[in-house]
């Protein structure tokens, strides 16, 4: 019964049509993309160094610029290793080795990303929930030590990918020559349905749900505490507008990031809750022009919400606007005292 229902599966996606999605979609968008994040994250490294790092909050954007930097980094390589494939040239190293390889290091570092998204999102609940208590449980050191963690338990979870394929030179059939070609164990099918399972769709529903929670809460509670302070405030009410007008703007710069990461994430669940259902929805196998779609849309997607966060600093963020204007600004007038 389940062979018959498996021949009946058939790719929606013809091979004519997957070669135009590869082109443009890979090729055209991913590449500019993943550019532009490099160039984003770069430009936000520098004005966050220069804001200083001392508190909890900016220790975090700081390790999320840090991340999202290597999405975009990886996500530019990838499609410039999957485009050297649509050449269909004769190259030393495989383009499509080098991509796997890289795909697996693009979604380590998403999620990363990914987790410190949730952490942050946490950490503007408790602020809004618990203002009094909040420097006491959200320390420097307490952030910096959970941040370690969302490093070391990722790097563990794709730990047993990495060490099941690599590369390495290989007679080519075909040509009758030598080629860095990729190399994977016996056990790599059973690994990757493990890493899928246990991290992929684990790690993305857990952050889906945490930070749609965490921004409902902090919502809330901000709702409640200005309530609170619009009662009570009867001789200093300047304080409490400035008060108010800080956290606002903080909830709307976390809400926003939110609302980007719930978004953006929505392909990557999808695809993964997919694969659960479908077992010819991957590469080798029936469905694989669907898969490798799927795929090459999810990348997409979650490259831009990683590349997006400079535009959130700069609208929900003075501070941060304020630096990157003084920054352009005084290149702009170096080079006309150049001229």
């Amino acid at each position: 019964m389940t062979e018959h229902n498996t021949d009946k599966m058939v790719d929606i996606i013809s091979d004519e049509v997957q070669f135009y999605i590869d082109v443009y979609l890979t090729s055209v968008f991913c590449t500019l993309v993943g550019c532009f994040g490099m160039v984003a994250s770069v430009i936000n490294f520098c004005v966050l160094t220069q804001q200083g790092v001392r508190d909890c909050m900016s220790l975090c954007l700081l390790s999320l610029t840090f991340s999202d930097f290597f999405v975009g980094a990886f996500m530019f390589a990838i499609s410039l290793c999957y485009s050297f494939h649509l050449l269909h040239q004769d190259f030393y190293i495989d383009p499509l080795a080098v991509n796997s390889i890289l795909s697996w290091a693009w979604g380590l570092l998403f999620d990363i990303s990914m987790l410190t998204t949730a952490f942050i999102s946490v950490e503007r609940c408790l602020s809004v929930l618990y203002p009094f208590k909040f420097k006491d449980m959200a320390t420097f050191k307490r952030s910096f030590f959970v941040l370690f963690l969302i490093y070391s338990v990722t790097v563990c979870g794709y730990l047993a990918l990495f060490l099941t394929q690599g590369l390495s030179e290989q007679t080519d059939p075909g040509t009758n020559s030598t080629k860095i070609k990729l190399w994977v164990s016996s056990d790599r099918a059973m690994v990757e349905t493990y890493t899928n399972i246990s991290v992929h769709v684990v790690y993305g529903t857990f952050c889906e749900i945490t930070v749609t929670a965490s921004t409902y809460g902090m919502i809330i509670g901000l709702r409640r505490s200005d309530e609170f302070r619009s009662k009570s405030a009867n001789s200093d009410s300047s304080s409490v507008d400035v008060f108010s007008k800080r956290n606002k703007k903080i909830v709307k710069m976390v809400t926003v990031l939110a609302a980007i990461f719930v978004v953006c994430n929505v392909a990557r669940l999808s695809l993964n809750y997919a694969r659960l259902a479908l077992p010819e929805l991957m590469l080798a196998k029936q469905m694989h022009n669907s898969f490798n779609t799927f795929l090459r849309v999810m990348f997409l997607c979650d490259t831009i919400g990683a590349s997006s966060n400079i535009f959130v600093y700069y609208i929900y963020k003075p501070s941060f606007k304020r630096i990157l204007l003084s920054i352009f600004c005084r290149v702009e007038f170096g080079k006309s005292l150049k001229e």
